[in-house]
């Protein structure tokens, strides 16, 4: 059985690959976030989108991307 921080982290990678999806590509999803190309590369290197970004995300897709669904880590977003 795996981790809760296990199953965490692999909802992040997911979550990746819907949010680059959503955007179109790296460019588009950096010009979108306010951030370089390089920092949305960082994110598919690790798996994981800012905690900033995800925020910012959730309000650009109108809440069809939860910022919960690719950060579930912030236990600030649960209370």
């Amino acid at each position: 059985m795996k981790s809760i921080k296990d199953q965490w982290k692999e909802q992040q990678a997911e979550h990746v690959d819907i949010v680059l999806e959503w955007a179109g590509d790296v460019s588009t999803l950096a010009k979108l976030c306010g951030v370089r190309p390089e920092s949305v590369y960082g994110w598919v290197k690790r798996g994981r989108v800012s905690a900033t970004a995800a925020a910012k995300i959730e309000d650009l897709s109108c809440g069809k991307i939860r910022k919960t669904d690719i950060r579930p880590d912030v236990a600030e977003w649960w209370v």
